[in-house]
């Protein structure tokens, strides 16, 4: 911007080529006639007089311009940097802003990222998990397909609604027919309670119109009315498993009557020798009730003088973890001996005897039998006296005896009865 000093000179320059060209216009004009050559001085004087004061106006106008000009421009200035340094503010702001908000937006996309990834972590463990497992998952609807409103137009809410659902429909027609009352029932108390968890056991047909073994369950959601929405569960296949468990059923019932339809007595004691079973033909022979015969111990009806060898016996199973045979004499509710002929076997678990087994078999009869055959043979059928085979034994043994001790005597005495040959005769064959 020009200063007043510089106007000064410019003002100057122009009144000299105004006093200039005015007098050379006076030349042309008035050169020729001197009597106007002081009107043209006048004139020339008032126009240096009028540049003057035009110029002197002028100048304090501009200068007051000028000043007015700069003062704005200060203030503009000032203006200027005062809005420069609240935009400067405002930016530094709105950057901070900003780097905030990216700040956030990267803790948010951090984490959704840790979300997304929990969440396909999740996927894949569920994914694997059903992969692993033979089990089906399911997910079923339990929202009816047509819900109806009263006369206000609230829901008419019952608690058996479930069963119009699509899914329960389909689970209800696959249910085995002898199974559908039961479960449908388990199901009406588990919604009517508004229990959570639920389980059974029941047939279901499969693609093939076959019915499997199965075993449900279920997890339960409810709503805010407390009505059932939903039910996240799992079926495990058993049907294997279920004829198996009634392979041996029909297996243990055929032992098991093989065992009390048996003609032998079969037994089972604990180490001490408490009984702990015991058949048919056992509880027969000895004349005790089952019940009556858990309570008491083997050496309770063996005699005192075959205690030691029963004892024997049970301490030999476990030396040599062998079957024994042997024979006792046991006593039955009547205190009658009977002579029994035993088979016992130690029964091991995890490598353990826990119990001993036993089969008797009762040679009363056979041991009667047997002392009447030697009986019969040393002594005579019709007096029933020692008879001469007898003697002859006797006699060999006595001898044997002597033989083995000089010390040991004996004698033979000889009877001779008259007469005695006609009783004989008569009486004797």
């Amino acid at each position: 911007m020009l200063k007043p000093l510089t106007i000064w000179k410019i003002y100057l320059i122009l009144i000299s080529f105004v006093v200039f060209f005015t007098s050379i216009a006076g030349v042309f004009l008035y050169g020729k006639d001197n009597s106007n050559s002081f009107a043209f001085f006048v004139l020339v004087f008032l126009v240096i007089v009028f540049t003057l004061t035009f110029g002197f106006f002028l100048n304090k106008k501009v200068a007051s311009l000028v000043s007015n000009t700069e003062d704005n421009r200060k203030k503009s200035e000032t203006k200027i940097k005062n809005i420069q340094i609240e935009f400067e503010q405002k930016i530094a702001e709105r950057t901070e802003e900003i780097t905030k908000t990216n700040k956030l937006l990267e803790e948010q996309v951090s984490e959704r990222e840790i979300v997304e990834k929990i969440y396909q972590a999740s996927e894949e463990r569920y994914y694997l998990a059903a992969q692993a497992t033979h089990d089906v998952i399911y997910e079923h609807n339990l929202v009816p397909r047509k819900i109806f409103q009263d006369e206000n137009g609230q829901p008419i809410i019952n608690s058996k609604d479930y069963k119009n659902s699509p899914d329960m429909i389909w689970l209800e027609e696959r249910i085995h027919p002898d199974d559908r009352e039961r479960i449908i029932t388990a199901l009406d108390e588990v919604f009517a309670q508004g229990t959570k968890y639920w389980s059974e056991e029941y047939r279901f047909s499969q693609y093939d119109d076959q019915y499997a073994y199965i075993f449900d369950r279920g997890y339960v959601i409810y709503n805010e009315n407390f009505q059932p929405t939903r039910m996240i569960g799992a079926m495990s296949d058993f049907t294997e498993r279920k004829k198996a468990e009634d392979a041996l059923r029909e297996s243990e019932e055929r032992y098991r009557d093989l065992i009390e339809n048996a003609n032998d007595i079969i037994y089972t004691t604990d180490l001490t020798g408490n009984f702990t079973s015991l058949n048919k033909a056992g509880q027969k022979l000895l004349g005790y009730r089952l019940e009556e015969i858990l309570n008491k111990s083997i050496f309770s009806i063996v005699p005192p003088e075959h205690v030691n060898t029963v004892r024997k016996m049970i301490h030999l199973h476990f030396k040599e973890s062998t079957r024994t045979d042997f024979e006792i004499e046991l006593l039955n509710s009547d205190n009658e001996r009977l002579t029994l002929e035993v088979s016992n076997r130690i029964i091991f678990q995890d490598k353990q005897p826990v119990a001993l087994q036993g089969i008797a078999r009762n040679i009363s009869e056979r041991k009667w039998a047997e002392a009447q055959l030697r009986h019969n043979a040393m002594h005579d059928s019709l007096t029933g006296l020692p008879n001469r085979a007898l003697l002859l034994n006797q006699l060999r043994q006595a001898i044997a005896r002597k033989r083995r001790n000089p010390d040991f005597h004996f004698a033979v005495l000889f009877l001779d009865i008259d007469r005695f040959k006609i009783i004989n005769d008569s009486l004797g064959h």
